[in-house]
């Protein structure tokens, strides 16, 4: 079983709790496929108010999750200034980083099974 990292757009303005939820439909998703799923900013982000003090702190813990995973999957439809960040941070450590993001849209395919998986469709990340 492989340790997947999962980023995804979070922000901080009105859409913030819907990018919440549609990446926890992304860590099921990485679960369905028979993967394990790591997103910890989905509850650090519930928890801890946007501050540069906090923003640290999270890429502090990312950083040290990414070096612990077997890969990172950029997910939600776009890629933002952070998981950039997060991209950059595996692929440093020699980490595969796959964008999924233009693949699927914001949101997981609704049948992993008509989607072959995912698996074989996944997109190698060039920076």
């Amino acid at each position: 079983m492989r340790v997947i990292y999962v980023a995804h757009p979070l922000g901080a303005g009105v859409d913030r709790e819907q990018n919440r939820r549609n990446a926890a439909k992304w860590c099921a998703w990485v679960a369905e496929l028979g993967h394990a799923p790591v997103a910890d900013w989905i509850i650090l982000s519930g928890e801890w108010h946007e501050s540069p003090e906090n923003r640290e702190r999270w890429l502090s813990i990312d950083r040290a999750l990414i070096y612990r995973c077997d890969e990172v999957w950029l997910v939600g439809g776009r890629i933002s200034p952070g998981m950039r960040y997060e991209a950059e941070a595996a692929r440093l450590i020699g980490k595969p980083v796959y964008d999924l993001t233009t693949l699927y849209g914001a949101l997981p395919p609704a049948d992993v099974t008509a989607q072959g998986g995912g698996i074989g469709t996944l997109t190698r990340w060039i920076p």
